[in-house]
């Protein structure tokens, strides 16, 4: 009778092992691994946010505390209205509204294109020396601010409908056929109305 030769099988039982162990090296390294991803994302963002919040508010704010500069109660200071003044208190306004603007999303190319435009118009307030010119750049320049104002105001604020209609009105009070010096009045309420109307919005800055 031949003999039949029984070879004894070795157990693979390590191979399982090994991959089990691959598999919770990977699961431990992918777990961490995201963690401390979120981690550092959060914390670049809490350094990045706020200086873009900082530079949106310096604008509002600077205009803010401009407008809060003006001193109607002292006559000497009220009859100081000079070309130079009205350029900045418009250069101003308009950089507010331009960081309103952008903290709701709605700095677009339409509005820096206002915006530049208003700011030509301080520039040729401030150099262009006839006095009825000055009026006119004055007009073109409170009602282009105005209707800037209303646009954003109607797609964001609706409850600064009130403060934006003053300021419209306000741009309609000034007069092509006055000279600009001679309607002191009128120049130092539209900016007023127009930081009420600022105020109103600037929760989105």
């Amino acid at each position: 009778m031949a003999e039949i030769r029984v070879e004894r099988k070795e157990g693979k039982g390590w191979l399982w092992v090994v991959l089990a162990l691959l598999v919770l090296a990977l699961l431990v390294w992918w777990f961490f691994g995201r963690r401390n991803d979120s981690t550092a994302v959060g914390a670049s963002d809490s350094t990045r946010v706020p200086a873009a919040v900082t530079a949106d508010r310096a604008a509002v704010d600077g205009f803010l505390s401009w407008v809060g500069n003006i001193d109607t109660t002292n006559s000497a200071a009220a009859s100081d209205l000079s070309h130079e003044y009205t350029a900045t208190g418009i250069r101003q306004l308009a950089g507010a509204i331009a960081s309103i603007a952008r903290g709701d999303s709605l700095g677009g190319s339409e509005v820096n294109k206002q915006v530049s435009a208003l700011n030509m118009l301080a520039d040729r307030l401030q150099t262009e020396p006839q006095s009825l010119k000055h009026a006119d750049l004055a007009n073109a320049a409170f009602g282009s601010a105005a209707q800037l104002l209303l646009n954003v105001q109607q797609r964001s604020f609706p409850n600064a409908s009130a403060q934006v209609g003053s300021v419209r009105q306000a741009a309609s009070a000034i007069s092509k056929e006055r000279p600009l010096l001679e309607q002191r009045a009128e120049v130092n309420r539209f900016f007023s109305d127009a930081a009420d109307a600022v105020r109103a919005m600037r929760g989105g800055a």
